[in-house]
């Protein structure tokens, strides 16, 4: 597999690494004395014939768009690959005719630092707007407020150091919860 992956690439998946997940209730990174890099992210869900998930990151960081493809792949026992592939704006835009009418778009401002040799992530979920009308009902956005997601990697369950309360305040660990992912905020409802 990481051949396969370094001649198309990409990256190789470390099959090692965990995905933890936290509910945040209030952050305060930079005050905390964190080096923070932000950049803005849209997420468009698409209409997907192959039971995987598929979807459109736009991301701008430093007045550069990056657009991505990314496929989801659940495997046998319950854990998820995610392949992701750059593609340019003109594919990009021409993807986007393939928008899920059931789904939202995700507006994210994403705040990546480093605590103790470990990369973080913090996903600030700002709302949603409707896509596409669909000409059978019409759909709302649904209004979560802000909701914030720190997310890290690790290699197996153990005790993590996560940054201290004076950067953030940690409500409680939503690893593998289904509610807190951005598929699930994206879910339209009926208006």
């Amino acid at each position: 597999l990481a051949a396969t992956c370094g001649f198309v690439g990409e990256q190789a998946p470390n099959f090692a690494l965990r995905r933890r997940k936290y509910l945040v209730s209030s952050a305060n990174l930079r005050s905390a004395g964190l080096h923070v890099k932000t950049s803005d992210c849209d997420y468009t869900y698409l209409i997907s014939s192959d039971n995987k998930q598929h979807r459109l990151r736009r991301r701008v960081a430093d007045g550069t768009f990056l657009y991505t493809h990314i496929r989801r792949f659940v495997n046998e026992d319950g854990s998820t690959l995610d392949l992701k592939s750059n593609i340019d704006r003109t594919r990009y835009l021409s993807m986007l005719s393939y928008q899920d009418p059931e789904r939202m778009l995700i507006r994210v401002v994403r705040e990546t630092f480093v605590y103790k040799n470990r990369q973080f992530c913090l996903n600030h979920v700002l709302g949603m707007a409707p896509q596409i009308p669909s000409s059978a009902t019409r759909r709302s956005p649904r209004g979560i407020g802000n909701v914030m997601l720190l997310t890290m990697y690790c290699e197996d369950d153990i005790d993590v150091d996560l940054p201290p309360p004076a950067a953030l305040v940690i409500e409680k660990e939503v690893t593998g919860l289904v509610e807190y992912s951005l598929y699930s905020f994206s879910k339209a409802e009926e208006g």
